[in-house]
């Protein structure tokens, strides 16, 4: 169940950056969403009008920034369903709480809270293609 220290820490890093994440993706989106582009995607000379909505949706379906983002979104999102992972996300990640701080609120030993971690980082990385 042990993955590198590197990974733990870059999906650590993931788990704090989530909802910047989902801020990141909401503009790039939105970015290309509103975007006005030329009517004439041949130019004047060749006279061409372009499908505006098509060229969206393409850029849309595949901006690689886009389709990652999405991914680890949907990936983290999977796997907090679960009440203690969420619990620890909540905590840990997003308020900022120490270990110790956590397991007061949660009210499990440190240990416990240790593995639970260990736990969600291993699935999330496994999900996310970078485990065993």
């Amino acid at each position: 169940m042990k993955i590198p220290s590197a990974t733990f820490r870059w999906v650590e890093y993931e788990l704090y950056n989530l909802e910047k994440h989902k801020k990141e993706l909401k503009l790039l989106k939105e970015e290309i969403l509103l975007h006005s582009p030329d009517r004439f995607s041949g130019g004047i000379v060749s006279g061409v009008i372009s499908d505006q909505t098509g060229n969206k949706v393409v850029r849309l379906m595949s901006d690689p920034r886009i389709n990652n983002l999405e991914n680890k979104i949907r990936v983290i999102e999977g796997v907090l369903r679960r009440k203690v992972f969420r619990d620890i996300y909540e905590l840990k990640y997003k308020e900022g709480y120490s270990v110790e701080e956590c397991c007061k609120r949660m009210g499990i030993e440190k240990g416990v809270f240790k593995l639970m971690r260990e736990i969600l980082i291993c699935q999330i990385a496994k999900n996310l293609g970078e485990g065993s």
